[in-house]
């Protein structure tokens, strides 16, 4: 049965209300960089991104992008490993680039509210860290520059997981499926006590910009297209990341 035609804004307006409500009220810039509906950053409302992030920098200070660069730099040393490395310093606030101890890039990161200490729920503004592997590789929509390109930290693992089972604060079922996604290295759990959706990804970050996510890692844009061009997903056998993230303190 078709609506009556009078209706029609009504509806449409309904469902435009409904939407916001499921992202939480968000700011517009906010509400238009939504990656799912289960994004807390998406929702909520607090965030104030960088007032005028500099989203265009990394490539410029390069000859070369860092695909390239990596590829010349194997060609002249066929010994350096096929596993690059994303070393995120909390404390100095960057994230190095990496082939086993090798340096090849250096990009300014900008973290949560709360960044000292690993995470420890849902909420807290606080980056974990420890090694991860990348969950997923995701792009914006068109448009859509709050978070570009993204990289899913694979947060929660088993040791977040027995600490919080040992609490009471998750099942053993949401554990057993943490533990079977370590090792399998596929998407943990998102959606527990824990929590989850910890990124890296675009809307401004470095030396002088706030701390402004609520505990992802957050990247110029051109930055974090350097590291999407080259980041791998999961593991070798053997559980070896194809793409480590180790965050230290």
């Amino acid at each position: 049965m078709r609506a009556h035609p009078a209706l029609k804004p009504i509806f449409l307006s309904l469902v435009a209300s409904l939407c916001l409500a499921a992202c939480g009220g968000a700011p517009a810039y906010m509400r238009d960089a939504c990656l799912s509906a289960d994004d807390t950053e998406c929702r909520d409302a607090r965030l104030q991104r960088p007032k005028n992030p500099d989203l265009t920098t990394g490539r410029a200070v390069y000859p070369r992008t860092l695909k390239q660069t990596i590829a010349d730099m194997r060609r002249r040393d066929a010994s350096l490993p096929r596993q690059i490395t994303f070393l995120v310093d909390k404390s100095d606030r960057t994230l190095t680039v990496k082939l086993g101890d090798t340096k090849v890039r250096e990009y300014g990161v900008s973290l949560g509210g709360a960044p000292v200490g690993h995470k420890q729920r849902s909420g807290d503004s606080k980056t974990p860290e420890g090694t991860y592997y990348v969950g997923w590789r995701r792009t914006a929509e068109r448009g859509q520059t709050s978070y570009h390109r993204s990289l899913l930290i694979s947060y929660p693992q088993v040791a977040d997981g027995e600490r919080a089972l040992k609490a009471g604060l998750i099942t053993k079922r949401q554990f057993n499926k943490i533990k079977r996604a370590q090792q399998r290295c596929t998407v943990p759990p998102q959606r527990t006590y824990l929590g989850g959706l910890v990124l890296i990804h675009g809307g401004g970050g470095g030396p002088g910009q706030i701390d402004w996510t609520l505990g992802c890692v957050a990247l110029n844009d051109s930055d974090v297209r350097e590291l999407y061009s080259v980041a791998k997903t999961g593991c070798w056998r053997g559980q070896i990341p194809k793409t480590k993230l180790v965050i230290q303190p």
